[in-house]
């Protein structure tokens, strides 16, 4: 088993567990072995949410067109 230490409590929101499963197809449909498609897709999943996910000490869920923004920023970075 692993854990992924990213992300952030303001993910425990509707319908960000179905942009993970998203992405996930996605990159399996890329032909990505599973197991590397899913490590993939859970990092920059959390990641994205620990980019837009609330500041210290405040409350709140990410918004899903905040995670997906964040999403596209992660795979921005990756890519350099």
């Amino acid at each position: 088993m692993r854990v992924n230490p990213s992300g952030n409590p303001g993910m425990a929101t509707g319908g960000t567990g179905d942009v993970l499963s998203g992405m996930v197809g996605a990159l399996l449909a890329q032909g990505l072995p599973p197991r590397r498609q899913r490590r993939i897709g859970v990092l920059a999943h959390g990641l994205a949410g620990r980019r837009r996910g609330p500041p210290q000490g405040v409350s709140w869920g990410s918004s899903l067109p905040d995670l997906i923004t964040a999403l596209g920023m992660v795979r921005t970075r990756w890519s350099r």
